[in-house]
């Protein structure tokens, strides 16, 4: 019998016989009144594909039918076991769930929402494999339409990072959910990990200290966590305009921020620009009608938090509307915060942009920022984003022709001189060093660049591209295989940005693999598009495809 068949026999008749073996991962399942929620929850963590583990079932005291739906489970299931407790919230849940799990490895699951099936093998391969101390995967928002990972969360798991440290990663900090990772158990006890109790968002201070405590962990790109958005208002962290939840949120943040001060400079930085400001805009909001009390302490934790010896909150990496919502706050002018959140509301987060001394600005006409500093309003790096999308991407004779458009998100080329070119840049070959060919680029009009773009007030009509790589010539003239990115840069009065293609049209573009016609003769060569690194690339190798060997390769979602 084949070793993977023998194994898994074995760990079934272990798990039908209820035999007590310590499991490599312990799930730790905090419940507290999802009994809608709770089976949908289980069915995903019984449906993975990684099958040894043991999860701890904490029941915070319940009032509806969790507990009962937990136990049909655990008499289900022999990995499963189920805790009782008096009502102590998510934190001391999750902490007893801790200290009854006898895995070599922990995880949290929350009881309302699901996992992948790969979800924990994927993770559990890479850090037994690399010794990290943590491995963190991706997690996005399930709102039971869409599932889509949140800005930073895309940032920081573009590609496959491992063994990276924090010094590496800062931004990482930004990533503070407990849920999307696995822990080496012997880490999270020598670092002293734990859940703050009686106060909301006690993940954002635990991780903040995992990641200062960690020497090394792993990133990767695969989505691991599906978060289920409640529309229903039940969940304990949906109202901002709440005194008791404005108190939590600023209690975490100074429970956070206290463990980031012996970080390096550049960690530093990092929070105070990047990671610590990003809700703070929902407060805003919820300020302009909330009473005196919210508003007085709102505006404390602003002076507290964002000040001259930190970052002043008008140079924070957040929009330009929430950088003025903020600068509003600690001037105590509600009345022009309350005008400026209905100008917002009014043009549904469009706001107008100015291209002119090589700055984009932003056009607040109805808003009065008495005394701001420029900051505010001119667009920082941030919010200049490169986008580049191919369209379509076809083969003839070994010649790659691409359809697409480039663009800067946030600096509009409407009756704008606007210039693109391109370049191809090896990063791979055997015994060859970097190399850069030009790429001939021809503009067009593309009026999906503005669709895309979504902002109807930034007209990128003229960002369409079309380019032709003549693949057997790259190859002839070079001589040699590697993986090309294909880079190109926008320049827009005084304003440029440039990269790879960091999004393609699935059905349309050709990512099979291609033999090269008009090559030297006794050379063979085959050529194709992929995924690597977060970016569409060109990879092109000195062998022919091999009899019967299938031409199409596996093809790829839309968003690399």
């Amino acid at each position: 019998m084949p070793y993977g068949r023998l194994v898994s026999k074995l760990s079934d008749l272990v798990r039908r016989s209820k035999v007590r073996i310590a499991p490599v991962l312990s799930v730790v399942v905090p419940v507290y009144n999802v009994e809608q929620y709770l089976a949908e929850c289980l069915e995903s963590l019984l449906g993975q594909s990684f099958t040894d583990f043991e999860a701890v079932l904490v029941d915070d005291g319940s009032t509806d039918g969790s507990a009962a739906v937990a136990q049909e489970y655990v008499d289900r299931d022999p990995r499963l076991r189920l805790v009782r407790q008096a009502n102590a919230g998510l934190g001391a849940a999750r902490n007893a769930g801790v200290r009854e799990a006898r895995g070599a490895y922990l995880a949290f699951l929350d009881s309302d929402d699901t996992l992948p099936p790969e979800a924990y093998a994927l993770m559990m391969s890479t850090i037994e494999r690399t010794g990290s101390d943590m491995v963190v995967g991706t997690l996005k928002r399930d709102d039971g339409r869409s599932r889509v990972a949140m800005r930073l969360m895309r940032q920081n798991h573009r590609s496959r990072r491992e063994q990276v440290t924090l010094a590496e990663m800062p931004l990482m900090l930004a990533d503070v959910f407990a849920v999307n990772k696995i822990y080496r158990r012997s880490f999270w006890e020598e670092a002293g990990l734990d859940f703050p109790v009686d106060v909301r968002y006690e993940d954002q201070p635990t991780l903040t200290r995992a990641f200062l405590a960690s020497k090394r962990f792993d990133v990767l790109p695969e989505t691991v966590y599906l978060w289920r958005v409640r529309h229903d208002g039940s969940s304990i962290t949906q109202r901002r305009d709440d005194l008791a939840d404005l108190v939590d949120r600023i209690a975490t943040k100074r429970m956070s921020t206290d463990a980031v001060l012996a970080a390096a400079q550049e960690v530093r930085d990092t929070w105070f620009r990047e990671v610590l400001p990003v809700d703070m805009w929902e407060y805003f909001r919820a300020a302009v009608d909330a009473d005196e009390e919210y508003w007085a302490l709102l505006r404390s934790a602003m002076t507290e938090f964002w000040n001259d010896d930190t970052v002043p909150f008008d140079r924070t990496a957040v929009p330009v509307q929430q950088r003025a919502m903020g600068w509003l706050v600690t001037q105590g002018l509600r009345a022009e915060l309350r005008r400026l959140i209905a100008y917002i509301d009014e043009r549904e987060g469009d706001i107008p942009v100015e291209v002119h001394g090589g700055e984009a600005v932003a056009v607040l006409p109805d808003v009065e920022l008495p005394g701001a500093p420029r900051t505010i309003r001119v667009l920082g790096a941030h919010e200049i984003v490169w986008e580049s999308r191919v369209t379509e991407a076809s083969w003839q004779q070994g010649r790659l022709t691409l359809r697409g458009f480039a663009l800067m998100r946030n600096v509009p080329t409407l009756g704008r001189r606007t210039v693109l070119t391109g370049t191809l840049a090896r990063l791979s070959a055997e015994g060859a060093g970097p190399h850069v060919v030009e790429l001939p680029v021809e503009q067009v009009e593309q009026p999906r660049a503005t669709r895309f773009a979504g902002r109807p007030s930034q007209n990128f009509d003229a960002c369409g591209f079309v380019t032709t790589i003549d693949v057997p010539e790259l190859v002839a003239t070079d001589s040699r295989a590697g993986v090309w990115r294909i880079l190109l840069e926008r320049r827009v009065d005084g304003i440029s940005a440039s990269g790879g293609v960091t999004s393609f049209d699935r059905p349309d573009v050709d990512t099979s693999w291609h033999g090269l016609d008009g090559l030297p003769q006794g050379w063979d060569a085959r050529a194709r598009l992929r995924v690597h690194d977060g970016e569409l690339v060109l990879e092109v190798r000195e062998d022919p495809l091999s009899p019967g060997e299938p031409a199409a390769a596996t093809r790829r979602g839309d968003r690399v």
